[in-house]
């Protein structure tokens, strides 16, 4: 596979020999990046409203993102790409990422990332709903276990009820990224991923704005009442949780197997849940853990599901390929 480098104007050029060094430092950084936003995330409430939060972070990434391309001379963008990015990074941003915020208000970082990994359940059932793709029975399962570890994540001797709520925006949240991720198949949006992540960023970013203001959540912030801890973690999440996260993100969609990439899914909440422990100190009770090792299993079901059938379709493509290199080019002309 070519490097991004040399199609589609990407803004990362790797060489085939170190692809595949490259590929794991890449999941590396997501796997930390991804599972320390929720972290930074509740750092940051300390002095940002919710949604005022999410719009104003995603408005200056996606900016600096489509300021970036525009300068490399890739800002390449249709008024029906403007709008396939406004619909599905108006459900990402917003509900997806903005869910999780609001529920960070309730519930610790730890049990926020655990609730965020089914994910991929609402993806694969919102993928079998929306484009009509093929549920296997080893994806059936893994969605079976999931919900099974989201019972008991949600039930009485887990959560506390003033904790309930949090639980269940950062799940609407989830089911709300996983429909902002399809949409943006059915869409039309630019080819450069890195640009769509930008775009969406920055749609997305407008339409949180948007719902602050509606909502008076903007009102509440206070600068004179900033902490020096919740601006550096809002910095952060700008700049390391947005542009690097999504940035390594898209490059390894380009250069990776999307099993391989997924597995970020399963692998962040554990991350998450032990930078809470240890910076914040955050408590999981032995259900919460229960619950949330039962999810992260079904989790790897569904990915280990997915993976097999990646590997049963490129194994049909080169089967294809092969055979059609075997026909006599002068029997078709006949």
């Amino acid at each position: 596979m070519p490097g991004p480098g040399n199609r589609r104007g990407y803004p990362f050029d790797v060489r085939a020999p170190s692809r595949a060094v490259v590929v794991w430092l890449g999941l590396g950084t997501l796997y930390v990046v991804w599972g320390s936003t929720y972290l930074g995330i509740k750092l940051a409430l300390d002095g940002f409203p919710p949604f005022f939060m999410t719009g104003v972070r995603y408005t200056i990434a996606g900016t600096l993102v489509i300021g970036f391309m525009a300068l490399r001379g890739n800002f390449r963008a249709t008024r029906r790409q403007w709008l396939g990015t406004l619909i599905s990074g108006g459900i990402m941003i917003p509900v997806g990422n903005g869910g999780v915020v609001w529920g960070e208000q309730y519930i610790g970082s730890g049990i926020a990332a655990i609730v965020n990994s089914t994910l991929p359940f609402w993806m694969v059932l919102l993928s079998w709903l929306l484009l009509h793709e093929r549920l296997s029975i080893w994806t059936g399962l893994g969605l079976a276990i999931g919900f099974v570890g989201l019972v008991v994540l949600v039930g009485p001797t887990t959560v506390r009820p003033g904790e309930l709520i949090g639980v269940f925006a950062v799940l609407a949240a989830a089911v709300g990224w996983g429909l902002g991720t399809v949409l943006t198949k059915k869409v039309v949006v630019p080819d450069n991923a890195f640009l769509v992540s930008g775009m969406q960023m920055f749609c997305g970013g407008l339409v949180a704005s948007l719902i602050s203001l509606l909502t008076r959540d903007a009102f509440r912030f206070n600068p004179s009442n900033l902490r020096p801890g919740a601006a550096a973690a809002f910095v952060y999440l700008i700049f390391v949780g947005g542009i690097l996260g999504y940035g390594v993100f898209q490059w390894l969609v380009k250069n990776a197997s999307l099993p391989l990439v997924a597995t970020y899914a399963y692998v962040s909440p554990v991350v998450a849940v032990i930078l809470g422990i240890i910076v914040v100190g955050e408590h999981l009770t032995a259900h919460a853990i229960a619950g949330g090792s039962i999810v992260v299993a079904g989790v790897a079901v569904i990915v280990s599901a997915q993976a097999r059938e990646y590997r049963r379709r490129a194994a049909s493509m080169v089967r294809a390929a092969s055979d059609s290199r075997k026909i006599d080019p002068v029997l078709v002309d006949r």
